[in-house]
């Protein structure tokens, strides 16, 4: 059999004879791949198939622009097909129909074509007479009818199919003749695609992540860009699992086209046949290849003008068009099996098992049906032990000692053997930089575990507890330098690797121990046991601490033992867990959160029904202690996860939930109490999900995230009858309680009802009446947001519900009014308005209760009681607004000065606002009518700092404090109206000569100080202005861009406040110090004062302490700060200040610099940085820069200039996210082209400088990529 005829034309007549019912579908399926193999995107395309056949009309109708003779004519074409035995009967009666049917404009520009599978060899007589289909189609075209006439019979059917050997392969496998040497993409699909099913797979199971592969199969199979394409994969499979996935993908169109020259050769035999095919196609090279032969045989197939799929070992030498197939995420993976229709828990459950390995997950899927390879080799029980340590780092000799005591062996000897069959085909062990990591754990383990003896457990117990007891010695530094444990803490004797690679170990041993089959039953499992016991019996806070990131391990392993261990530490008096909470830093720098491990633990085991109860007990014990931070990793957030009636985070039953909460309600009521807060209903309430088991089974798999209504509305009326229990008689809880009155439901709870009773109850009504105040204010709250917003379907509740609320309410409300009246004075006004009037008119509203509330206090118990009023409400300064503007009662003399001298900020907030709203009513005719001669010096600094900051108020602080006014000056704010700048200079120089230099520099945020006669006052201010002085970041920013624009200022004293505030103007997005980074590009000599002064101490010839160096307060700021003057200078030498560039500018201030320093070593830290501030040299179009600059840096004398450039270009790029090396990729494309251009103008030392820039680029983005696909963890 030749690749070309799989079928002959007898075997197909006799099928389709024999096989009548299915034939008619089949031929004209065949036909249908046929068109599509042979004429790609045609005009026109329609041939129905399957359950469509039968239809009335044409069984095929094509128009096509390019034909394919002699089958398929250009044009239009109309296909009947019959399989009929008499095929001259049907031939006939399916003319007669298609001319009868079809309108002879269209017949005059069509030809018909009739098709029959049946063989001219066999039966001629009984269809067609000798010569009888020539002398047929003549007869027919002479008629006229149609454009032309053409008949296709099983002989041409059979020489069509055999110029595309996939569409030979289907019809082989229709028809039972299904050849063994090749395969299709179509088929090989339908193979892999239904493994394990139901269900079947879904192609993004082998595609999704990866779009970089995606991408050049559709420039090679869609675009026909590319002849061929390299996989490089550990993996040879992976390449045939993305071609036919991604053609499975694809439109049906467009995939029936393309998969129809998509052949898969298992042999160099067959690829050979195949390249004597005449159609162009694509070959998916499936066997091993040396590397002379794969050459030659890739060449041979592109003389012919196929294109080649294949696969290699990543590395070697370059290829033009290769793509990694790494081994896809373990996420993407789930994706892919969700989308197939496996549930979430399943698709977890199985990626879990199969690591990041595609083929593990297909052999699970499958049931396990064969042994790999490396299970098979003479070196597999040295793969038995690798598998068992699971991960190490081979640079650690702590890793080493503990392979060669497991495994008996030398380390040297030990990994030959595991280099060995890590480069077999589909091993599951990966290597990166130093580190050893099985991709899948599951598979080896159930492979390798026969290999396992009771020895190796022994001396697996000693290992772990060893390896596992080791502190973190991070806990040795502070908490803000953990950060930098690797450089200044000690180093621990094993790596982090083989840490995880045992804790896994363990949870292996403790949930699947029934794979180490030589070991006696129940060994694995108690050697689980006994290590975690071991290591968890009373460790301290800093052991916990170091084992957090093993711990949800560790739970797998032996879980009862892990929550005897936890529970009994827990509920020590001397507990250890809040040290491990005292650990905890506040992020990034300042250290991390090292109870997460633990809490994790707990979730996971929360999810069995045995463990629910005692896992979540420890959680409250552990939510007890907690003292809050700025992690959300917090014991309650865990509590609450947990038991979320809408997405509850356990498989255990509602009964074993409810037991749970009362349990806890029992043994920590308050953590309860906040735990039930965080249960009952919200209108929006979002989860963070828990930690899920990774190897205990306790999920089911037809497990489904979230509730059904009747549980959820269950469980919220069980949580809501114990929390109503919780809160007793307490106002505050009970006020809590009453944002559920309306939501939820009654037929499961009478809470709504119980609680009406509760708050109408004898106990309450004998509460405090500030204690009734807290529920009444609550319960008026709730009535009015659910009346103003009742046109809402969720604030909605019928009058009557709310009529009885009032009833309540009236019941509860307090009668004395300074207890009553508290709830008026509130800071937002907005929460007190009601009705549907407009807002001022509903502050008036407001402000009419206010002034009755005041009247009736007054009256009852004068200003004494209003006194104790203001002092107890939320806003004395709402009761400050009130008074003022309520002129009946309003007595000065009562109120001042007693309420500025009192000492009591409750006092000084409602006479701030008193004395404001006076003055609003009543302007300066009331300030002067207000006798203050006998008030203190204090009394009267405080009253008129509480008047607007004008003139008018500065003149009477002259008059009433003369020598004191330094007083007023020391605490008057510049809150009041800026439009009135009268004397705005006196007060400016008064706030600067009273160190209020904040104060002043804050007014000059008002632009009309934006003058240059101000401009003074504000370099005064930054010059006075000390460490006592509040710094506001816009107001000193927008200042120096004020001055930087005045020509008027005295530069050199600009220069020295820049340097003064340089740390702000760095981080201060508005503002820089331009004059100080142009005075170094303009006076050579400032430049040389900063290198020698940074620099000073680095010398040979001159060593001198800092405060040495430092002969004025000037240069002891420029020691201090020169080295980030340097840093982010970005004025280069030769720019003008018009943004001109002047080359002998440049040039004479850099030979200036090199003559300063011409015998010192400063020339070549100068020269280093000249090349760092040319990075801001003007550029040309392309990014090069202007001829003047290339020409300065590309001098042969100073290489320095052009190692500063490369540096600052570097640095210039600053904190950048991981991108997965495109990023990287993008910049040295760009510094490519760059340094071409450099070239191409003849800068060939400034270009190879680039070249070099570009070059670590392109390595950062490869190491970048295998980073990113060897993140294991």
């Amino acid at each position: 059999m030749t690749v070309s005829q799989i079928v002959n034309e007898s075997q197909l007549d006799a099928w389709v004879r024999g096989n009548s019912t299915q034939a008619q579908g089949k031929i004209v399926e065949l036909v249908f791949r046929l068109v599509c193999a042979s004429c790609s995107k045609p005009n026109f395309r329609r041939f129905p198939l399957e359950d469509s056949i039968g239809q009335h009309g044409a069984d095929g109708k094509l128009e096509t622009a390019v034909g394919f003779e002699p089958f398929i004519p250009e044009g239009k074409s109309i296909w009947e097909i019959g399989t009929n035995v008499n095929a001259l009967k049907k031939a006939n009666s399916d003319f007669k129909s298609s001319t009868e049917s079809t309108p002879e404009k269209v017949r005059k520009e069509t030809t018909y074509i009739f098709v029959t599978p049946l063989s001219g060899r066999r039966d001629w007589e009984n269809t067609w007479k000798t010569d009888g289909i020539s002398d047929w189609t003549e007869k027919k075209r002479a008629l006229n009818h149609w454009k032309d006439i053409k008949v296709l019979d099983g002989c041409c059917l059979i020489d069509w199919v055999s110029q595309f050997p996939a569409v030979g392969h289907w019809l082989g496998t229709t028809i039972d003749q299904m050849p063994n040497d090749f395969d299709t993409a179509e088929n090989y699909w339908s193979l892999i695609s239904s493994f394990g099913s139901p269900p079947p797979l879904h192609p993004d199971l082998f595609i999704n992540g990866r779009n970089d592969a995606s991408e050049k199969l559709s420039r090679l199979l869609i675009d026909h860009n590319d002849n061929q394409l390299r996989f490089d994969t550990h993996f040879p499979e992976y390449s045939k699992y993305i071609v036919s996935g991604f053609l499975a993908a694809l439109p049906e169109d467009n995939r029936g086209e393309t998969q129809s020259k998509v052949l898969i050769l298992r042999s160099k035999e067959y690829f050979k046949k195949a390249c004597s095919l005449t159609e162009s196609h694509v070959f998916v090279m499936d066997f091993n290849l040396n590397e002379s032969e794969g050459h030659e045989l890739i060449q041979r197939a592109l003389n012919r003008r196929h294109a080649v799929i294949y696969s290699s070992l990543p590395g070697g030498i370059p290829h033009g068009n290769s793509c990694q197939l790494y081994t896809p995420e373990i996420h993407q993976m789930k994706i892919g099996l969700v989308k197939s229709g496996y549930s979430e828990e399943r698709a977890r459950t199985l990626t879990n098992q199969s690591g990041k390995d595609l083929n593990a997950l297909l052999r699970l899927i499958q049931g396990m049906s064969s042994n790999p390879d490396w299970v098979t080799c003479s070196e597999a029980s040295d793969f038995a032990i690798a598998q068992f340590i699971g991960q190490w780092h081979e640079a650690s000799e702590g890793d080493q000692r503990i392979i060669e005591e497991l495994s008996g062996k030398n380390y040297g000897e030990w990994i030959v053997n595991i280099r060995k069959l890590a480069g077999a085909k589909s091993a599951p062990l990966s290597y990166f930089n130093g580190r050893w990591k099985f991709t899948s754990r599951f598979e080896p383990w159930l492979y390798l575990g026969k290999f396992i003896g009771s020895e190796i457990l022994e001396s697996f117990e000693k290992v772990a507890i060893k390896i596992l007891s080791e502190s973190n010695p991070s806990f040795d530094l502070p908490k803000h330098q953990r950060y930098a444990t690797a450089i200044l803490g000690d180093k621990p004797k094993f790596s982090n690797h083989i840490r995880l690679g045992i804790s896994e170990t363990l949870a292996l041993l403790g949930s699947h121990g029934y794979a180490l089959s030589f070991c006696q039953a129940g060994k694995p499992q108690q050697t689980a046991s006994t290590i975690v016991s071991e290591l968890l019996n009373k460790p301290d806070s800093i052991s916990w601490a170091s084992l957090n990131d093993v711990l949800p391990l560790l739970a797998e392993a032996a879980p009862a033992e892990f929550l005897n261990a936890v529970g009994g530490a827990s509920e020590r008096p001397d507990e250890p867990f809040s040290g491990v909470f005292a650990q905890e830093g506040d992020g990034f720098l300042g250290g991390g959160n090292y109870i997460t491990g633990l809490l994790w633990a707990l979730e996971s085991l929360a999810w069995s029904n045995e463990y629910l109860l005692r896992a979540c007990g420890i959680l409250a014990n552990l939510a007890a202690i907690d003292p809050g931070g700025n992690f959300g990793n917090r014991p309650s957030n865990s509590l609450v996860d947990i038991f979320l009636p809408w997405l509850p985070q356990t498989a255990a039953s509602m009964e074993k939930r409810h037991a749970a909460v009362k349990l806890i309600s029992s043994e920590q009521p308050d953590v309860t109490w906040n735990l039930l807060l965080g249960l009952l209903p919200e209108f929006h309430s979002s989860s963070n999900y828990t930690h899920r088991p990774k190897w205990r089974e306790f999920i089911p798999e037809n497990w489904i995230d979230g509730a059904t209504d009747i549980d959820k509305i269950k469980d919220e009326a069980f949580y809501a009858d114990i929390a109503f229990e919780l809160a007793g008689i307490n106002p505050e809880r009970l006020e809590k309680l009453l944002r559920f009155y309306f939501m939820l439901h009654p037929d499961f709870t009478s809470f709504a009802s119980n609680l009406r009773a509760r708050l109408q109850s004898d106990e309450v009504l004998a509460l405090p009446q500030d204690q009734r105040l807290i529920l009444w204010t609550a319960l008026k709250s709730k009535i009015r947001d659910h009346r103003r917003y009742s046109d809402s379907e969720l604030w909605y509740v019928p009058e009557e519900d709310l009529l009885e609320l009032d009833k309540v309410a009236e019941k509860i409300q307090p009668k004395s009014p300074e207890i009553f009246y508290r709830h008026l004075f509130l800071s937002s006004d907005s929460d007190l308005f009601e009705g549907e009037c407009s807002w001022e008119e509903k502050r008036q509203v407001l402000l009419q209760k206010r002034n009755l509330a005041i009247e009736e206090i007054v009256n009852k118990g004068g200003f004494h009681l209003l006194k104790n009023f203001w002092r107890s409400v939320e806003s004395p300064a709402q009761v400050g607004n009130a008074l003022g503007n309520f002129s009946p009662l309003a007595d000065d003399s009562m109120i001042l000065p007693d309420a500025l001298e009192s000492g009591d900020n409750l006092d000084l907030n409602f006479a701030k606002s008193y004395i404001w709203q006076r003055f609003s009513l009543g302007e300066w005719v009331w300030v002067d009518s207000v006798n203050c001669s006998n008030w203190s010096v204090k009394a009267k600094a405080q009253f008129y700092s509480n008047l607007p900051f004008v003139a008018e108020t500065w003149k009477r602080v002259e008059i009433e404090l003369s020598d004191d006014s330094s007083e007023y000056w020391k605490q008057t704010s510049t809150y009041s109206s800026k439009d009135d700048l009268e004397r705005i200079d006196y007060a400016l120089e008064r706030l600067i000569d009273n160190g209020r230099s904040d104060v002043a520099i804050n007014c000059f945020l008002h632009k009309d100080l934006w003058e240059s006669r101000f401009s003074e006052l504000g370099l005064r201010a930054l010059e006075r202005f000390d460490d006592d002085n509040h710094i506001d970041s816009q107001a000193i920013g927008e200042l120096f861009n004020h001055l930087q624009n005045d020509d008027s200022i005295d530069e050199n004293r600009l220069v020295d406040m820049e340097i003064k505030f340089l740390e702000l103007l760095s981080r201060f997005h508005n503002a820089h110090p331009r004059t100080l980074y142009r005075h170094l590009a303009e006076q050579p000599d400032f430049f040389c004062q900063i290198i020698r002064t940074v620099f000073r101490l680095e010398s040979n010839s001159e060593k001198q302490s800092e405060k040495e160096a430092a002969d004025n307060e000037k240069e002891l700021i420029i020691t201090r700060r020169g080295y980030r003057i340097l840093m982010g200078w970005n004025h280069p030498p030769g720019l003008l200040r018009d943004g001109v560039f002047n080359k002998k500018g440049l040039l004479s201030w850099a030979e200036a610099v090199k003559q300063e320093f011409l015998d010192s070593e400063n020339w070549k830290i100068a020269s280093n940085y000249i090349g760092q501030v040319l990075f801001y040299a003007p550029k040309d179009e392309n990014g090069l820069w202007i001829e003047p600059v290339c020409d300065f840096l590309d001098s042969k004398a100073d290489n320095e200039f052009r190692i500063g450039l490369r540096i600052k270009i570097f640095n210039s790029r600053g904190a950048h996210l991981f991108s997965e090396g495109k990023e990287e990729m993008k910049l040295a494309k760009k510094w490519e082209a760059i340094a071409n251009l450099a070239e191409n103008k003849g800068y060939a030392r400034l270009g190879s400088t680039l070249r070099s820039l570009s070059n670590n680029y392109e390595k950062e983005a490869e190491q970048d990529v295998l980073e990113n696909q060897h993140r294991f963890d």
